[in-house]
């Protein structure tokens, strides 16, 4: 069991936007209870590229780590080539006999479908006197439809040690392209050509008169089918990521905003704040910070000085100390502070309370997923932080 108790990460990101200071954030799982179950299998998702996806889930749990270490178990065993999703019961007996603690299976929907065909007339260039400079062009046709493809994912992860059922997602994504390709040139007299313009037949094998059905495409019917089956299985593969954030603890990057500009017109503040302003945006967040630590000797009073000074805190993980210097700007700046002063202030305080929960919902939600150990009370035993995770 590994002790790990840093929540904010002090890996610094540079700003490159309005003036602030970017950090990484340690966030809890969307789901606790699909987050506790670290031993997990697959038993398999039926449906047309059910494989595609089982394999696309196999890879996001063999990959998903947090702070640096994996955060799931895989067995090796897995029923890719069964074709089904089976039953809750089979999951469970599945987990049972493999010795995990959680099993996922489900299913895959799939459609595709394809337009009928139309035509366009394009030309282009075939003779060039120099860059820019067309000397001879052709006029062409092409024949073109579109594909539609939409897919459908359910997928459930089922507890072993009771049966119950704790992730049940429902994911959906569709997509569409446009293919053409050509089929007649135009001589100089507007004629049409049966050849193309390097001299190759137009093949014809499946071509009749326009608009008369699917057999009427210059594309083969089985060709439709390839590229809206290709379609299908990629959007299949793309959806077992959306599961990250759901099953298990991430890291997003949060920014701490700071004030542009001092309140109090002195030189030195204002040469002062472009400078700090300057290494923040350039990605020197410590020097940044530093400066206005220099500045604050000098100028104790100033409420943009102790904003920043805040945002400085925030960054580092120092919550309370933030709070504090985040009060103390709002408390110099007066009872009517500027707009752009308290925007900046109340979502400052808010960016706070939001952290402090998601701090206190993960460190619970380590703790019983067996990642860190309960904290030791000073009165003795294991002091646990209150219920209340969300359960995703």
């Amino acid at each position: 069991m590994k002790y790990v108790g840093v929540i904010l990460s002090t890996a610094f990101l540079g700003n490159c936007a309005s003036p602030g200071l970017e950090y990484v954030v340690s966030e809890p799982a969307y789901n606790t209870e699909a987050a506790k179950l670290r031993d997990v299998a697959i038993m398999g998702f039926s449906g047309p590229h059910g494989h595609a996806f089982t394999t696309s889930l196999d890879g996001l749990l063999r990959n998903t780590s947090f702070e640096g270490y994996p955060w799931f178990s895989v067995s090796p065993y897995s029923s890719y080539d069964n074709g089904w999703g089976g039953t809750v019961g089979q999951a469970v007996r599945m987990g049972e006999d493999l010795g995990v603690t959680g099993v996922w299976f489900g299913d895959v929907d799939a459609y595709s479908s394809f337009s009928p065909p139309y035509y366009e007339q394009r030309s282009k260039c075939v003779e060039w006197d120099g860059p820019f400079d067309c000397e001879a062009r052709v006029t062409y046709e092409v024949e073109c439809f579109d594909i539609r493809a939409e897919i459908h994912v359910h997928a459930l992860l089922a507890n072993v040690e009771n049966g119950n059922i704790v992730s049940d997602e429902r994911l959906s994504d569709q997509d569409s392209d446009r293919v053409c390709r050509e089929t007649y040139y135009y001589d100089k007299l507007g004629n049409k050509s049966g050849n193309r313009r390097d001299g190759a037949p137009i093949d014809r094998r499946h071509m009749g008169p326009r608009h008369s059905g699917l057999g009427a495409f210059g594309f083969d019917y089985w060709e439709h089918e390839d590229r809206g089956r290709r379609m299908e299985r990629r959007l299949v593969a793309q959806q077992a990521s959306r599961l990250r954030r759901v099953i298990a603890p991430f890291e997003r990057t949060a920014k701490a905003h700071l004030m542009d500009t001092p309140t109090l017109p002195y030189t030195e503040l204002v040469n002062g704040f472009e400078s700090a302003l300057s290494a923040a945006k350039a990605g020197n967040n410590m020097a940044s910070c530093r400066q206005f630590e220099d500045m604050a000797s000098q100028f104790p009073d100033e409420p943009a000085l102790n904003f920043n000074l805040g945002a400085c805190a925030e960054m580092f993980g120092e919550l309370a100390e933030a709070s504090e210097l985040y009060q103390r700007a709002e408390d110099l700046a007066g009872p009517m502070p500027s707009e752009d002063f308290l925007k900046l202030s109340q979502g400052a305080f808010q960016r706070l309370n939001e952290l402090r929960n998601s701090q206190a919902y993960l460190t619970q939600q380590l703790i019983e997923s067996g990642e860190i150990a309960p904290v030791e009370s000073e009165q003795g035993g294991m002091e646990r932080l209150e219920d209340g995770l969300p359960a995703g």
